[in-house]
């Protein structure tokens, strides 16, 4: 679970939350495909500013149907708020803040992964602090039926950023990234520009560092759990899938 004072709720925020889920995850195992699923929060998620992400980014992302997008980091959310209600009520704790929620959290209500005494599930706190929000890139290109689309991911071809199809399939062939079983109803994959040709950056290359606006201050500060993250590792093929 991610926490944050942040108010922007934008893809900025996503993107820092991916980067620290990842460097927890390699320490404890090795990846060979991200695969992401969330709603279709357009600020977050699904629009071409959060497609930028993936050119230089090698994770998937598949979106829920409408309504269709409960999942267990529901429920975990609701037993953080539920512990920490219980906690301020009953005069064990104060909290005001992000900070406080996170050290609330760390003493609490973290659990570790152990096999042996058969508890595969763990839970897991971060607070992310000082998130860059970069400028507004003006240089993208829209992609079409944009909110009808429930697979997109990076590109490899030359002359091309993305590629995305109109249903998501995760059967065997899929898995090891091999011609679809379920083509003829999932779709192909379709290749995309998402830059406009004269200032689409080169691949590979370090993304130039915008200045970062000044993020408005509140005078009440209220702690705010932003993401909740859920993940299960795949482990025949080295797939994470975060929920």
């Amino acid at each position: 679970m991610f926490i944050t004072e942040d108010k922007n709720h934008d893809s900025d925020v996503v993107k820092r939350a991916t980067d620290v889920l990842e460097d927890h995850l390699k320490t404890k195992t090795s990846i060979n495909r991200h695969v992401i699923f969330s709603d279709g929060c357009a600020a977050q998620f699904k629009s071409k500013i959060p497609f930028s992400r993936l050119v230089d980014d090698h994770t998937e992302r598949h979106y829920f149907g409408s309504s269709h997008g409960k999942s267990a980091c529901d429920s975990l959310g609701g037993i953080v708020k539920k512990a920490a209600t219980t906690a301020v009520a009953s005069d064990r704790y104060s909290i005001s803040c992000a900070s406080d929620l996170y050290n609330f959290c760390q003493a609490e209500l973290v659990k570790e992964v152990n096999c042996v005494e058969n508890c595969h599930k763990g839970r897991y706190f971060f607070l992310l602090e000082d998130i860059e929000h970069r400028d507004k890139p003006t240089n993208l290109i829209a992609i079409k039926n944009t909110r009808s689309l429930h697979a997109i991911r990076h590109c490899n071809e030359q002359g091309a950023d993305l590629e995305y199809k109109l249903l998501s399939c995760f059967c065997t062939k899929c898995l090891s990234k091999e011609e679809c079983l379920n083509e003829k109803y999932t779709g192909e994959w379709q290749r995309c520009t998402l830059y406009k040709k004269e200032t689409r950056p080169k691949k590979g290359a370090a993304k130039r560092k915008l200045d970062t606006p000044e993020t408005p201050k509140f005078k009440r500060a209220k702690s705010k759990v932003n993401f909740v993250s859920f993940y299960i590792f795949f482990v025949e093929h080295k797939v994470l899938f975060t929920f």
